[in-house]
């Protein structure tokens, strides 16, 4: 998986410039929608075109962020910042965001053990750096 390497390939670089080991538990593609968060545990999360492989939203969740992890993308109504928002805002989809990003899109999950915030938000950058995301730039 492109991304799995990309994060591999970064925490590498973090281990041999700062020290940190950064333990990567897993990085699974979800087709289904089937969000498994794990409290306690830092998450990045994306959403990809199903036709083109293009990165729509990347993000980051914390370890007590259950709700911007499982549902709050699904619902444009739920946060300031969300991917049916995004969808609907820009006419990518005309009703029904969660209909919509369940049939066009699947995710990345990535669960990381001993991160911080500011290892997080870092790889959160880098990622964006690399696969450009529709909806952040």
């Amino acid at each position: 998986m492109k991304m799995e390497e990309s994060i591999k390939q970064w925490a590498k670089f973090i281990k041999e410039t700062k020290g940190y080991d950064v333990e990567l538990i897993e990085c699974f593609t979800d087709m289904d929608h089937i969000q498994k968060f794990r409290p306690g545990k830092w998450h990045i999360y994306s959403f990809w075109l199903n036709e083109n492989d293009l990165a729509l939203k990347i993000g980051v969740a914390g370890p007590n962020s259950s709700a911007r992890f499982s549902s709050q993308h699904y619902n444009e109504n739920s946060a300031n910042s969300n991917l049916a928002k995004s969808l609907l805002n820009s006419g990518m989809c005309q009703n029904d965001a969660k209909l919509w990003i369940k049939n066009n899109t699947y995710r990345i999950n990535v669960v990381f053990n001993n991160f911080s915030k500011p290892l997080a938000y870092a790889l959160e950058s880098h990622l964006h750096l690399l696969y450009e995301p529709y909806f952040e730039k």
